[in-house]
């Protein structure tokens, strides 16, 4: 087997991770290079490259597998820099965008802590303006019949108006659609044949269910990043082709599986990045023996965080994203505006030290980068605490300036009537506290006990905070993998071609078992068709199915995986009854509400998941603990613990073996991260060389 590589594009680093064919691994970073990010990933492909005594065409001439993960839709529309996109819905429906959920719409997407911020409060800009959303005359009812005709001459008119005015993609969200496409098939229709040049989504394929708003915001979002992804993903395509890639480029998708990259959607890329974390974390925890786990990626710009339980994704009952509520199934990942490039600031109201959620970003990144940013981050402090060495950043191949960090810093500590070192330490302090305060609210606030699970610290900033903020919580266990700065790019690596349908079907449990069937058989049909076309041997085809139910009674349904087999009137009892107990699990004894509103069924699942190659990591031999072959030097660290500067010794992760055992104080110095191990705390390096805290 060739190499398989995989990609992670963050707002402010570029991760590559290269597995060769006996399990080595070798990672790669290069800085994120917005808006052209293939000049970020060839510089990163290049050192990567060098390192293995390659070139980059002779490297990607022997991949097997190449799948990217970015963050080019989340950017895109954050910086609302996507297309002029129109809107094509139900007459009388057209503003559902706009109007969105009411009042209710002002919270979607904000944290418990930042809904008692007034001023945060305020319902999200539309992507789009209301003269863009065009109503056409048609009407299908609940159960897919035909009430009203599409009006075809009404329905060209409008899409000509939208063309006149400019617009560079179009969303047509029709009512009950995903009921019967056929209104919606025929819209695309004519913007096939009319308008080839103009981007289009169509609700049915992208959201075919239940809940209007979030499925509109699906498809107008996709629209609105569609041009700028699947530019870029044509144009990385092409590159890599001309490099020397002789197999398809796979694209990371939300729900944590990879698409071939030209049959990828746009809207599917959100937080692909992130997913392919929690997907590393998954194939790591299963090496390590771990089923239960607390995923927590650092990165330049942002905190996030989910949890695999039993080891099992969990995955998100409301997806928010850009605090549009949208209708796909996604990962549950949580995230916060913390990370190394967060931007720490006095608040005007309050005069209190606050950091985050804005980002220095790449550029001009921390102050200590010297690229010309001015304002501290917690980078920055991070530096000054004496956490990093100026002299090897990413191994050396990037300074830090301390004198610009102190400088940065100073300007906050002035106007607190603080010193720098206070001020540096509050900043660290904070950002430990938001990441801590995060962790309590998905693990302790859903039921779960954090001394249950193990943390996993990873991303470029993680593992030089992951001891403190683990250590507020008690985990069982704090995991630094030992490609920890590049963990999202190595769960690229590790994942999986998945395709996902959905079917809405309307119906009281237990139904018709011959139905219940065969919406399973439409479904499974379908998948395997797609997996057939990507190359997928049958028998390296896996099928998941599950079904959404709820109670009479409610609006929410609740997703359960349920057993594929053939069912009849006594297992379709048996599936109420596995709902029953679902529930209860979830919501405690006795709140089930079966004899009143009875029991609904109102959609159906089936994930295709088709196996490609996967690594296998290179084990090593246990030595002993005696880990002073790795001493580097000893420097002057800030602690909380003393509240000062201490000695502290640098071990140099290199020269570290399995079995070695480090006390803190200490600091562990990686090429592309730095692992701060707090006094009182040991840390062992295990057989796969993750660093373990406990």
């Amino acid at each position: 087997m060739g190499y398989i590589i995989g990609i992670d594009i963050g707002g402010t680093f570029t991760d590559i991770v290269i597995i060769g064919e006996k399990g080595a691994v070798t990672a790669g970073k290069a800085l994120s290079t917005p808006p052209t990010f293939t000049e970020g990933i060839l510089s990163g492909l290049k050192t990567t490259a060098l390192s293995l005594g390659t070139t980059i065409d002779g490297m990607l001439n022997e991949t097997e597998v190449f799948v990217l993960g970015s963050t080019i839709a989340t950017n895109t529309i954050i910086n609302r820099s996507g297309a002029k996109t129109g809107l094509i819905a139900t007459l009388g429906h057209e503003h559902v965008h706009h109007i969105a959920r009411g009042g209710l719409s002002k919270w979607a997407g904000l944290s418990e802590s930042e809904t008692r911020e007034a001023y945060r409060t305020k319902k999200v800009e539309p992507l789009f303006p209301k003269a863009l959303a065009k109503g056409v005359t048609e009407r299908i009812d609940w159960k897919g019949s035909i009430v009203c005709p599409l009006d075809i001459k009404n329905a060209k008119q409008a899409i000509k108006s939208l063309v006149e005015e400019g617009v560079e993609s179009i969303a047509v969200c029709l009512l009950w659609s995903f009921s019967n496409p056929v209104h919606e098939e025929e819209l695309k229709k004519i913007l096939s044949e009319s308008c080839p040049q103009v981007y289009f989504s169509i609700s049915h394929e992208l959201a075919p269910t239940l809940g209007e708003y979030a499925r509109a915001n699906t498809t107008i979002i996709d629209s609105y990043i569609g041009p700028e992804v699947k530019k870029f993903l044509t144009l990385l395509d092409e590159l890599l082709s001309n490099r020397g890639l002789k197999h398809r480029m796979l694209v990371m998708q939300a729900h944590g599986g990879c698409v071939i990259g030209r049959e990828a959607r746009p809207f599917t890329t959100f937080s692909s990045g992130p997913a392919a974390g929690v997907i590393a974390s998954k194939y790591l925890g299963e090496l390590l023996g771990h089923e239960n786990i607390i995923t927590t990626d650092v990165g330049g710009t942002s905190f996030d965080i989910s949890l695999i339980v039993n080891g099992f994704l969990t995955y998100a009952r409301e997806p928010v994203v850009a605090r549009f509520p949208v209708s796909f199934p996604m990962v549950d990942v949580i995230s916060i505006g913390a990370g190394g490039g967060s931007i720490a600031w006095i608040d005007p109201l309050t005069d209190l030290l606050r950091v985050g959620p804005k980002s220095a970003g790449a550029f001009p990144g921390p102050a200590c980068y010297g690229f010309g940013g001015t304002e501290a981050t917690v980078t920055d402090a991070d530096l000054v605490l004496g956490y990093l060495d100026p002299d090897y950043f990413l191994g050396g191949s990037m300074k830090l300036y301390v004198d610009k960090a102190h400088e940065a810093i100073k300007k906050l500590a002035d106007k607190l009537g603080w010193d720098v070192t206070m001020t540096a330490a509050g900043i660290y302090d904070i950002v430990n506290a938001k990441m801590a305060d995060l962790v309590r609210s998905a693990t302790i606030e859903r039921g779960y006990n954090p001394s249950e699970f193990a943390l996993f610290g990873y991303g470029g900033n993680g593992p030089m905070h992951a001891a403190i903020y683990a250590g507020e919580l008690g985990v069982s266990k704090i995991v630094i993998p030992s490609v920890a700065s590049t963990f999202s790019a190595f769960g690229s690596a590790t994942s999986d071609i998945l395709h996902s349908h959905r079917m809405f079907h309307f119906s009281p449990m237990p139904m018709d078992a011959d139905r219940f069937n065969k919406n399973f058989e439409t479904l499974e049909q379908m998948v395997n068709e797609e997996l057939k076309g990507d190359g997928i041997k049958e028998e390296h085809r896996i099928f998941n199915y599950a079904i959404d139910m709820r109670y009479g009674a409610q609006y929410y349904a609740l997703r359960m995986p349920i057993e594929r087999k053939k069912y009849d009137a006594k297992t379709m009892e048996a599936v109420c009854k596995q709902f029953d107990e679902l529930y209860e699990s979830l919501y405690g004894r006795g709140s089930e509400y079966t004899l009143l509103s009875g029991r609904f069924v109102t959609a159906f699942m089936v994930d295709g998941l088709g196996k490609i190659p996967k690594p296998v990591l290179s084990k090593h031999e246990l030595r002993d603990a005696n880990s002073s072959k790795a001493f580097k030097a000893s420097r002057e660290v800030f602690f909380r613990a003393y509240n000062e500067y201490r000695p502290t010794a640098i071990y140099d992760y290199a020269r570290l073996v399995a079995g070695n055992v480090v006390s803190g104080p200490a600091i562990i110095e990686a090429t592309q991260t730095t692992i701060v191990i707090p006094p009182e705390r040991k840390a062992t390096v295990d057989e796969y060389l993750n660093v373990i805290i406990k």
